[in-house]
């Protein structure tokens, strides 16, 4: 095979992926410089007269043969992909389109490839996937929580509804007949209507509670932290060293969310005696810290079905920040999550009187 003239040559240094020819053993022939450049070369004698296996990983060598192999016989192969070696052992995915050059009398002689560096190509399909098991993950929390709240509902509030119902139809049965039965029967449906409405507020609380609107982040996540000491009886430290004053509402509920999550999973599964809650301002960054020394755990060990820490580390991703969990059997666990601040507007507010 002759060398390509320097017409060629610079029609081939234009184009944005490398050329390669060789033998139809493999023996490199002629390499055009984008291909230098892809494999980390200095120039086109370190690649000539070598074998392009020497450039594919060891897994890609058989499939390569083959592809060679079979290309002699159909002429042409397009997109095919494979992990190329550079020169200093890194290693970079592309695709290769081939084709056999043939004499003339019609016999194959050689085969060349334009070979495409697609390493942002497979980044972009690694995020979109990343992004399809966030997005599956979320529904699959969110459809938790829902489950969650209507076992709640059902086993509690609607309960209460209930035997307040049954209470005041006793009441309205036996109020002519049986006046002292019936303002019993009166006074408990009262008891369970009130029983429902603390019931009610509980729920409401803990899916969005009013302070978190009212009053912000610091004051929400105090009241969330005095909840967790009246219920449970623990230690619980709270310390914010803030600046602002409101933040916006999707990122005041992500904060208030992922310190629910945190300071519930240390309350449930830690068995400390102390937590440690903080708000931290730094700059442009806000840093919410939930710190136990109960019993740890290995993260690894964590099954899929349990959202919360995958929960806290995709809204921390979402929201531009990220999260750190260090954790070790016995060493207690830290639960550090890092977001930009970004200020609540004055369009922010919901104005009085509007509807949703």
């Amino acid at each position: 095979m002759n060398a390509p003239t320097p017409m060629l040559n610079m029609l081939l240094d234009a184009c944005p992926d490398a050329i390669v020819m060789s033998d139809l053993d493999g023996r490199v022939l002629f390499a055009s410089r984008q291909t230098w450049a892809l494999l980390g070369l200095a120039k086109s004698d370190e690649l000539v007269g070598r074998s392009v296996f020497d450039y594919v990983i060891q897994n890609d060598r058989k499939r390569l043969a083959g592809n060679m192999s079979n290309l002699v016989e159909v002429g042409v192969r397009r997109n095919t992909e494979y992990t190329s070696i550079r020169q200093d052992g890194t290693t970079v995915p592309v695709e290769a389109s081939s084709a056999v050059i043939r004499d003339a009398t019609g016999q194959p002689n050689a085969v060349v490839a334009v070979i495409r560096d697609i390493t942002e190509r497979k980044r972009a399909e690694e995020a979109l996937q990343r992004e399809r098991r966030t997005l599956n993950h979320l529904l699959q929390s969110s459809d938790h929580e829902r489950q969650v709240i209507a076992y709640e509902i059902h086993d509690g509030l609607a309960q209460q509804l209930a035997g307040a119902v049954m209470q005041f139809q006793t009441f309205d049965d036996l109020k002519d007949a049986n006046p002292k039965d019936a303002a019993n029967a009166f006074h408990a449906g009262m008891t369970i209507l009130q029983q429902g409405h603390v019931e009610a507020r509980r729920l409401i609380s803990g899916v969005r509670p009013p302070v978190l609107d009212e009053e912000g982040i610091v004051a929400a996540v105090s009241h969330l932290v005095n909840e967790e000491r009246r219920k449970k009886g623990l230690k619980i430290d709270f310390q914010a060293k803030v600046e602002f004053e409101r933040l916006t509402p999707i990122l005041e509920n992500a904060v208030y969310r992922i310190a629910q999550e945190a300071l519930a999973n240390a309350c449930r599964h830690s068995q400390a005696k102390r937590v440690h809650v903080e708000l931290f301002q730094d700059g442009d960054q806000l840093r919410i810290e939930v710190r136990d020394s109960g019993v740890g755990f290995r993260p690894e060990d964590v099954g899929e079905s349990r959202f919360g820490l995958e929960g806290i580390r995709e809204r921390a991703r979402l929201l531009g920040g990220k999260a750190t969990i260090e954790t070790e059997p016995g060493q207690g666990t830290t639960v550090v999550v890092e977001l930009p601040i970004v200020l609540r507007r004055s369009e922010d507010e919901q104005p009085e009187g509007s509807e949703e």
